[in-house]
């Protein structure tokens, strides 16, 4: 299967890489495995997929933090959009600090 990662924290907004990965339908899994093998296999133009990319499956948007995943709602995409580098940067930490209380996704 292909998925879609969203190359923001590298690159410009518009950048989207295509990361193959096995056949899975549980969404830890399939997560996982795009951060994976976008690390694992290069792109010739593209960096890995990193912390702060968005992987885009199934219709939903998932900030990869440091550890997990957040899945983002419509506004909060909009929003992580908008922000400077760095206060994209800040956002990741201050998200997974208050999902400490919920497990991330993955």
């Amino acid at each position: 299967m292909i998925v879609s990662v969203q190359m923001i924290e590298h690159h410009d907004k518009n950048v989207f890489r295509q990361v193959r990965i096995p056949d899975s339908s549980d969404i830890g899994e399939i997560l996982d495995s795009t951060f994976a093998e976008g690390n694992i296999h290069g792109h010739p133009y593209l960096c890995s997929v990193s912390v702060g990319d968005i992987i885009h499956y199934d219709g939903e948007k998932y900030l990869i933090l440091p550890i997990g995943f957040h899945k983002f709602d419509q506004y909060e995409y909009e929003y992580y959009l908008l922000i400077t580098p760095d206060q994209r940067h800040a956002a990741r930490f201050f998200i997974y600090d208050n999902m400490s209380q919920n497990s991330p996704i993955g």
